[in-house]
């Protein structure tokens, strides 16, 4: 591993205990902060396990295991990464629990067909010359602003994989599953990049390492999507600016329901949602982890 893709010496598991703030965290609060209390203060189970996360689970899983051969030298068939999807997806169907909901039409069997589909689809974009730094690189950075305030909880997360750029220099790449083609405007707005490249500045001491979303369609024909984007100072300061403001927010337990959000038709939490306005009784507590 290059200089350039410093991992934290604990694992993202590790790191998970301890109290810190991480990217989807921030982006659940911003969706729906009172599904993120529902999440992480008041730790209420999730009435089903959404499809799309044991989907999302088993293809990221199946890149890594094809990344990590990259990396060592191995080479590895496409049959093998598409039937090493079937057993993953399979596996987490059986043994989900809460039990697996899906979508209409869908079931374990036309899921396993599309996730290969896919696969394959992105299989055929990989350039044999491009070569893999690093996989599955945990990080744990400061939140801090411009006068150099930390924030009392870390920022977590976790690299898909780290490749070198044409010209020298590091790419992070991350795997995504979509219904449709990320826009340029979804790109440049989304948190992830600011989380990341945040951190890869952090650890290295400049921010001039691009990301990369790796997106792949779920189209009856997939698309496969590079979608390159790189983030500055302002970027970086306004994420902890956010995360001052929601922690603020979380201190004061100042959960609400975004009722009208996109979120709303496949929430784990809709039943505890429906009766939110009927409790009165909720303990105040001290709040330390955020996953």
């Amino acid at each position: 591993m290059t200089a350039e893709t410093q991992a934290s010496p604990l694992t993202l598991a590790e790191l998970r205990r301890r109290p810190h703030w991480s990217c989807s965290s921030i982006t659940t609060f911003m969706v729906c902060s009172l599904a993120w209390a529902f999440r992480y203060v008041y730790r209420l189970e999730r009435t089903f396990t959404p499809a799309a996360l044991i989907f999302g689970g088993s293809f990221h899983k199946s890149l890594g295991f094809l990344f990590r051969a990259r990396m060592n030298g191995g080479d590895v068939k496409a049959k093998a990464i598409l039937d090493l999807f079937s057993d993953l997806l399979l596996g987490e169907a059986r043994h989900a629990e809460p039990v697996v909901l899906y979508s209409e039409g869908d079931d374990v069997n036309s899921l396993t067909a599309k996730g290969r589909q896919m696969l394959e689809a992105y299989i055929g974009t990989i350039d044999p010359e491009e070569r893999v730094q690093a996989i599955d690189v945990p990080f744990c950075v400061p939140l801090e602003d411009s006068e150099g305030a930390r924030l009392p909880k870390p920022l977590i997360g976790e690299y898909d994989a780290v490749v070198m750029a044409e010209g020298g220099g590091s790419i992070i790449l991350d795997w995504k599953t979509s219904h449709g083609r990320y826009s340029e405007q979804q790109v440049m707005d989304h948190l992830q990049p600011t989380c990341y490249l945040y951190a890869q500045a952090k650890m290295v001491g400049h921010s001039d390492t691009r990301f990369c979303f790796d997106v792949v369609t779920k189209a009856k024909t997939p698309v496969v999507q590079r979608c390159s984007t790189k983030r500055d100072s302002d970027s970086f300061l306004g994420l902890v600016t956010l995360v001052r403001a929601i922690d603020k927010a979380v201190r004061h337990e100042c959960f609400i329901p975004n009722c009208q959000s996109w979120h709303c038709k496949g929430c784990e939490y809709a039943q505890a949602c429906r009766t939110w306005h009927k409790e009165h009784h909720r303990v105040r507590r001290e709040f330390r982890l955020v996953a």
